[in-house]
């Protein structure tokens, strides 16, 4: 339930599982790469290795 009491619909009921990536993690790879040449016009995806479902997610968010 969402605060105003709404139910929040998720899809695949929230079993879907997703990655999330810490913002402190994504800063860490930028700082690595700041003047490193090899990097330079590269792209990258940054993943957690560990996933979560949706619905955990949200309830997470949900408790803040």
């Amino acid at each position: 339930m969402i605060k105003n009491g709404k139910t929040l619909k998720l899809c695949n009921g929230g079993d879907n599982e997703i990655n999330c990536i810490n913002p402190t993690d994504i800063a860490r790879i930028i700082l690595k790469s700041i003047g490193n040449r090899n990097t330079f016009s590269k792209a990258y995806n940054a993943v957690n290795p560990e996933k979560i479902k949706s619905k955990k997610y949200y309830e997470y968010i949900g408790e803040v």
